[in-house]
């Protein structure tokens, strides 16, 4: 002990460095560690579920992942499997699988989890108005549509990878060109857009 206090004194700085690297060090790699992954909070229905991320087994619960894609499986006995495959980014917090009964067993445990089966359902329901919400974004013209006027209807319906494909009825050519002229009058070029006629 007696050494230990001739070194304090004898070499303050060395003393407050090895402080400094004691306690720092692990909250700069925690804090890096934080920053570089995003929190969420993975529900499952039933709460016994197995579950893997990308093939690894996890807990529900709250973990951190690096943004990116991922894909999320659960299986349990007298369940249909579940999966969900998702976009982790600053705004995705909560992923949730609610697996469907298939036996009268599974249907019993529905009924005893009943309040972990609610909060999965809410989380789906966040989930999909921010899918939602996602797809109206990257889909500008949606919030014009659906468009009626007594000479045509621009309607849509989802494309190819994450797209969207314009439906125009239209009795005629020149309603037809009306409609196009209405699609530019928005401000957007019909011709970078999926259009389908429908008569």
């Amino acid at each position: 002990m007696d050494k230990l206090r001739e070194l304090v004194y004898a070499k303050p700085v060395l003393t407050l460095s090895i402080i400094v690297a004691v306690f720092l060090i692990p909250i700069i790699i925690m804090a890096t560690i934080s920053a570089s992954t995003t929190r969420v909070n993975i529900i499952v229905a039933p709460s016994d579920a197995e579950l893997y991320l990308n093939g690894d087994s996890i807990e529900p619960g709250e973990s951190r992942l690096r943004p990116g894609e991922y894909t999320l499986e659960a299986s349990r006995e007298g369940f249909a499997d579940g999966s969900e495959t998702f976009h982790i980014g600053e705004e995705r917090t909560e992923i949730a699988i609610l697996l469907q009964p298939v036996t009268e067993e599974a249907f019993a445990i529905v009924r005893e989890e009943e309040e972990v089966f609610i909060a999965a359902e809410g989380a789906l329901g966040l989930q999909t108005q921010l899918e939602g919400e996602k797809f109206r974004d990257e889909n500008e013209i949606l919030r014009h549509l659906p468009y009626r006027s007594m000479l045509f209807e621009i309607h849509y319906r989802a494309g190819d990878s994450n797209g969207i494909v314009l439906q125009i009825r239209a009795e005629s050519q020149h309603r037809y060109d009306l409609a196009i002229s209405q699609i530019e009058n928005w401000g957007f070029d019909p011709g970078s857009l999926e259009i389908e006629r429908i008569d």
